[in-house]
This record gives structure tokens, C-alpha cells and sequence, in this order.
């Protein structure tokens, strides 16, 4: 990922790999890779990656997630970006429901 700290994963992102983000104001988040989804309709391939809220945000903050492409750079296309988390809500809730786990 292309990121102010200047790092860039050596090779294409993939699951359980951990991936820090620099922020405008200094701060870094680390995104865990839950998912990688490919469209078949134009052959490309997204990650979905998730941040586990911290004691520092609160208890009930929710997680967050973002969509990369497998370089690690954001999806800038919201509609994109919305689409490819609903396929991954949609293959996340039907693994919980065979009694699989995370996607």
C-alpha cells in the first residue's frame, strides 16, 4: 500500500496479512485482510480489510472496514467499494451459517 510511511507490500495482499495505515494527522490503524473477493465480471480481485476497535475507542465502537485493491491501495469508488462489502457481508453470513468462521 502506497501510504505516507512509503510501505508497500512486497507481494499481492492476502488473508490474515496485517496492514497499517498512516493517517492525515500521524496516527497509524492496523487493518487485518478478512476476505478476498473476485469480480468476474471484470477479472479484478478486492480485499477486505477490518479493524478491530480498541480499549481507546470505546466499548462500543464498531469495527471498520475499507476495500483495497490486492496492492493494498483504497477503492476510491464508493459504489465499488459498497459492493464488494456486501458480497463479503453476504459470504460472511452464510459461512457463519455451515458453521464456518470469519470469512
Amino acid at each position: 500500500m502506497t501510504s505516507s510511511n512509503g510501505q508497500v507490500p512486497k507481494s499481492p495482499l492476502e488473508v490474515g496479512e496485517l496492514l497499517q495505515l498512516q493517517m492525515e494527522d500521524g496516527s497509524t490503524l492496523e487493518f487485518e485482510v478478512r476476505a478476498i473477493l473476485e469480480d468476474s465480471e471484470n477479472e479484478a480481485s478486492y480485499a477486505v480489510l477490518e479493524r478491530d476497535p480498541g480499549v481507546e475507542d470505546g466499548d462500543e465502537a464498531e469495527a471498520e472496514v475499507i476495500v483495497t485493491d490486492l496492492d493494498g491501495n483504497l477503492i476510491d469508488d464508493d459504489e465499488l467499494a459498497q459492493e464488494v462489502l456486501d458480497n463479503y457481508l453476504i459470504f460472511a453470513e452464510e459461512a457463519g451459517d455451515e458453521g464456518g468462521g470469519k470469512a
